[in-house]
């Protein structure tokens, strides 16, 4: 015969399973929101020369302090004028961190295809004279998650990248440049060495790309490219990890190429 007891924890053990399986599910579906690395393996590659094209035109962007003195860390960009670089709207913009919300740009440098250290940067650094980030992300949406900066050295015959309002297309390939940092293992990354990872369209909509390219930390802002056969072009702006399958960036939709166009004369 069955105890008391035992009959009370047969007639509890299917809320406790379900109780397990939510607590499990909540736990799983969580924890790809800051997913960065695709998959099981890390498909980052170095690049071995930075100032062939496309990758002399991505650059690493320092962003000098907080209003509190703590070291904002460094960004990725790209160029798409002589004298402009694209990025990711909260690598100039964050209210937490600066009591007007913009990065004081006194305190940034841009350095263009940087490979190792500063001694090593074949085209020395530029400063930054004046930054912009989309309204709609300085209203709280995330989406429109791309800025720009404005340098104090255009170069003649700077390389650029190519961009317009492209839609991509489902599983066209993709390569994703930029300057990692991992936090937790800090040598995997030698300092201020670029790398890139190729990857292909999982989806897009109105107005962000989906895209299974391996990214890191300081990689924001990274020019998502896609190869049309005889040249790249940028189709997104890398901004964060999206779930455990992709990572995501805004679309650059004719409302970013306009605000781009806009900000080189600010």
């Amino acid at each position: 015969m069955r105890s008391a007891s035992t009959l009370k924890t047969w007639r509890f053990l299917p809320a406790l399973i379900g109780g397990l399986m939510a607590m499990l599910m909540t736990v799983v579906l969580a924890a790809p929101t800051n997913a960065e690395i695709i998959g099981t393996t890390n498909d980052l590659h170095r690049v071995p020369d930075t100032t062939a094209y496309p990758f002399s035109a991505v650059v690493e962007i320092t962003l000098g302090t907080a209003d509190d003195g703590s070291n904002l860390g460094a960004c990725t960009g790209w160029m798409y004028a002589p004298n402009m670089v694209a990025t990711a709207a909260h690598c100039v913009y964050d209210p937490a961190k600066v009591a007007d919300g913009y990065f004081h740009v006194s305190g940034m440098k841009v350095w263009r295809g940087i490979n190792g250290s500063t001694s090593t940067a074949p085209y020395g650094s530029c400063g930054v004279t004046a930054s912009r980030a989309a309204a709609a992300y300085i209203n709280g949406d995330w989406r429109f998650d791309y800025a720009a900066l404005k340098l104090n050295c255009p170069v003649a015959n700077q390389p650029v990248l190519n961009y317009d309002a492209v839609a991509p297309g489902i599983a066209w390939p993709t390569r994703v440049v930029g300057y990692p940092h991992n936090a937790q293992y800090p040598t995997m990354y030698p300092t201020d060495t670029q790398w890139y990872s190729d990857g292909k369209v999982g989806n897009y909509d109105a107005y962000l790309v989906y895209y299974d390219n391996d990214t890191e930390n300081r990689m924001s802002g990274s020019p998502v490219m896609m190869w049309t056969g005889t040249a790249y072009k940028v189709v997104a702006i890398h901004s964060r990890g999206y779930n455990a399958s992709y990572n995501t960036g805004p679309r650059i939709t004719s409302a970013v190429v306009t605000d781009l166009s806009n900000w080189k004369y600010i």
